[in-house]
């Protein structure tokens, strides 16, 4: 149901809107309204949500995030893998290498033995296969992975925040409509209302006083209309920029109906504990820092590789030129100075910092959460007292403008009551929207959105 066809409701209820000033303008508004909702189909908030998905270029950015923190796991998780590496040369020397002996025999004098080429060409080929790393590689690929978890939770936060910008966006389109027509409406009103004046000065039943201040009012109310015009095309413009759409776009969107949420404000928290998107990457975040340090650890323990690897080397004074080798290698770094220590005390530090921001956040979104449930139960009472008080101020409307018309009220009466009609208007839309609002923003903070 509309929300302006649940004001006709609440007016008729009371008996008013036949007795309104120009009643049948305001319903003219709503057929006007169903009519264009015939024509062509509104946008839905889901419509618009699955526009911005799909156009929004952080979200886009953020998934290629996700695809690189992708390729670093991989890449970590090669480093089991044999490594294949080929080596080639061709070496140019000023001079053959050669040994040289002193007088080896009486009157021999000095000998020279050459052992190499002086240019020569040489290949070879090394396979290592790493066999044990003091876990090294596995708390690498352990950190890889941890990473490209913070980084998918990451592009669902941008999710769940592009999803809540897009509909508090649509709602303040929704509000902004509202606005207008109430503007509308007031605009309209008080134009009769400054032309009766009018009349009754030309009878000299008023005096100019009355006239001029009815004028200003019609004069400021039109000045109103044209603020929220303008300020319903910005609004539209916010709109349409979430959706990657020109910003003087036309926007016809459906009034929203969300339902009431079944779980308590304690549910609600531990749902947001299991589910908020930025929590998660967060937790991620502290697990690929515990990883590197285990790993940084691991860099001083002992390293054991297996290694074969055939060498080639023209030479025509050696043989075989070619020589086949295979070995286990342990390499083990003693002492580096602290280096590695330190590097694993700091990504341990990194760590604990990380899990404090875990619970500042739990707390922050305990709090988001009581403030949105609070939010929501007053925005739910104000939606009774604001209807009560436009029914009075209708109410109100229409006795002062019988009273001015036999000359038993002010020409003030009429304009203050007509203000009053107009901001209890608005203030009743508003308060429907501050109740979706609320019911969207338990949505986000609960990650249920």
């Amino acid at each position: 149901m509309r929300i302006s066809t649940t004001v006709m409701e609440t007016l008729l209820g009371s008996g008013l809107v036949r007795r309104l000033h120009s009643t049948r303008t305001y319903v003219l508004w709503l057929l006007l309204g169903a009519l264009l909702c015939e024509l062509g189909r509104a946008e839905s908030l889901e419509d618009a949500w699955s526009i911005a998905l799909a156009q929004n270029h952080r979200l886009a950015a953020t998934s290629l995030e996700q695809v690189a923190a992708s390729l670093d796991t991989a890449a970590a998780e090669a480093e089991r893998m044999p490594s294949v590496s080929l080596r080639s040369a061709y070496t140019l020397r000023s001079h053959e290498p050669s040994f040289v002996v002193q007088d080896p025999l009486p009157g021999l004098g000095t000998l020279e033995f050459p052992y190499a080429q002086q240019n020569a060409a040489s290949a070879g080929a090394v396979v290592r296969m790493p066999l044990y790393t003091s876990g090294r590689i596995e708390n690498s690929v352990f950190r890889a992975a941890a990473r490209e978890e913070a980084a998918a939770f990451d592009a669902c936060r941008v999710r769940f925040d592009l999803l809540f910008a897009v509909g508090e966006a649509y709602l303040g389109v929704l509000r902004g409509q509202r606005d207008v027509e109430v503007a509308a409406r007031e605009q309209e009103s008080l134009a009769a209302h400054a032309e009766d004046v009018g009349r009754l000065h030309a009878l000299e039943r008023v005096p100019l006083a009355d006239l001029l201040g009815a004028q200003a009012a019609a004069a400021a109310a039109n000045q109103r209309f044209l603020h929220e015009q303008r300020m319903l095309e910005v609004c539209r413009g916010r709109y349409n920029r979430l959706l990657g759409r020109p910003l003087l776009a036309h926007v016809q969107l459906e009034e929203i109906e969300l339902p009431v949420n079944s779980w308590t404000l304690d549910q609600l928290v531990q749902i947001a504990y299991d589910k908020r998107p930025d929590l998660q990457a967060l937790v991620a975040v502290a697990n690929s820092h515990n990883f590197a340090s285990q790993a940084a650890r691991a860099t001083a323990r002992p390293q054991v590789s297996a290694s074969v690897s055939s060498q080639y080397e023209e030479n025509r004074y050696g043989d075989p030129q070619t020589l086949a080798t295979a070995a286990i290698v342990v390499d083990w770094n003693i002492f580096d100075g602290g280096k590695s220590s330190r590097a694993a005390d700091a990504e341990f530090a990194r760590f604990s910092a990380a899990r404090r921001f875990v619970e500042d956040l739990k707390s922050e979104i305990a709090l988001s959460l009581l403030d949105a449930w609070n939010q929501h139960a007053a925005a739910t009472e104000a939606v009774d007292v604001v209807a009560r008080r436009l029914q009075h101020a209708a109410e109100n409307l229409r006795v002062a403008r019988q009273r001015f018309g036999r000359g038993l009220a002010l020409n003030a009466e009429v304009l203050n009551a007509q203000a009053e009609w107009s901001q209890s208007m608005r203030d009743y839309h508003h308060a429907l929207y501050d109740v979706i609002f609320a019911r969207l923003r338990l949505r986000y903070s609960s990650g249920l959105l």
